[in-house]
């Protein structure tokens, strides 16, 4: 099987042909939603749904929630719309959450990568209801985290006409750019922490969950995610009871007013690594995922461990396998 390293870098050399992919499209007319709207994803795919919830919110205004399916299932809420984000198609989840908003109606949008899934064959039965997005070109299924099948979703996304995602001709050198910057900074987080704290913008949401899936799925330590005003309020105690190694990520973009001062004041305490994407908005915020992607691959390469092909145990692949697979 491919390795996380592998498949990374494999999706650097594809980077300008992913980027400049087009988005096809079939089923009913796209709307031009006012919300509430519902962006639903799970796994790796729960990261891009909350950068299309941010965007949808930051460029239209509309309400969006991003959620996954287990919450989707249990609420009592009617969307507008609802935009089902699923990378491989073929998850229960996914599958049984497309159910749930067609029996009540609910116009949905389904992005993926694997136009052949059985999430778009449900989709096409019911097109009175459904669009259907995938992009022009193959893409990699990848491995238990995976890599490119994610950033495609994000890429293919900013595509949506109600989103006004501006072009950005910068964005087909964005893969080295941000492996530049990363040799640069990584020296901070190449440690064994006992814990990581990642602290997100409002643009760095999408990275923060996307660094969070992956640590999490790979084994790691306990790692906590917030904003700058909600550390504040008491997330910093780690630092003052834990005198262990500790590592501190932020994620922001290029033009945002955050401020990140009490994490900078912990630094004799911390290993601080700060993101800053220099895109602006939506293009920053994939910036900012694909530094995550390469901070799991240094990690993983200091650590020797594979987070693609992880140690999963018998128990753990009877619970992976019982709700679907791959999402």
């Amino acid at each position: 099987m491919t390795s996380y390293i592998e498949e990374l870098r494999k999706t650097e050399g594809r980077w300008r042909e992913l980027s400049r992919a087009k988005m096809v499209q079939h089923g009913r007319k796209l709307p031009s939603p006012h919300g509430p709207i519902l962006a639903i994803g799970s796994g790796c795919s729960f990261a891009v749904a909350q950068l299309a919830a941010t965007a949808l919110e930051q460029l239209t205004g509309a309400i969006t929630c991003a959620r996954t399916p287990y919450f989707v299932s249990r609420s009592k809420a009617k969307p507008q719309l609802a935009l089902l984000i699923s990378a491989h198609g073929e998850h229960k989840d996914a599958l049984e959450t497309f159910c749930w908003l067609r029996a009540r109606g609910i116009q949905t949008v389904v992005v993926t990568t694997n136009p052949e899934s059985s999430l778009v064959e449900l989709a096409n039965r019911a097109s009175k209801l459904a669009t259907v997005l995938h992009p022009d070109t193959v893409i990699d299924e990848g491995g238990f985290v995976p890599v490119e099948s994610t950033l495609s979703l994000a890429l293919l996304l900013r595509r949506l006409p109600f989103l006004r995602v501006r072009s950005e001709p910068r964005c087909i050198e964005m893969f080295s750019q941000a492996r530049l910057a990363h040799a640069r900074s990584i020296k901070s987080v190449l440690h064994n922490p006992a814990q990581y704290h990642v602290l997100c913008s409002v643009w760095g949401r999408a990275a923060c969950q996307d660094f969070e899936t992956r640590v999490l799925e790979s084994g790691f330590p306990a790692i906590s995610v917030s904003d700058p005003l909600n550390f504040v309020h008491g997330r910093y105690m780690p630092f003052v009871r834990n005198t262990v190694h500790q590592v501190a990520i932020s994620f922001s973009v290029y033009g945002e007013s955050v401020d990140f001062s009490a994490i900078e004041r912990l630094r004799k305490k911390l290993a601080l690594n700060s993101i800053c994407a220099p895109y602006p908005r939506y293009w920053g915020a994939m910036y900012c995922m694909i530094r995550s992607m390469l901070l799991m691959e240094a990690v993983a390469s200091f650590q020797g461990i594979d987070p693609a092909n992880p140690r999963n145990p018998q128990w753990g692949a009877r619970l992976y396998t019982r709700t679907g697979g791959r999402t």
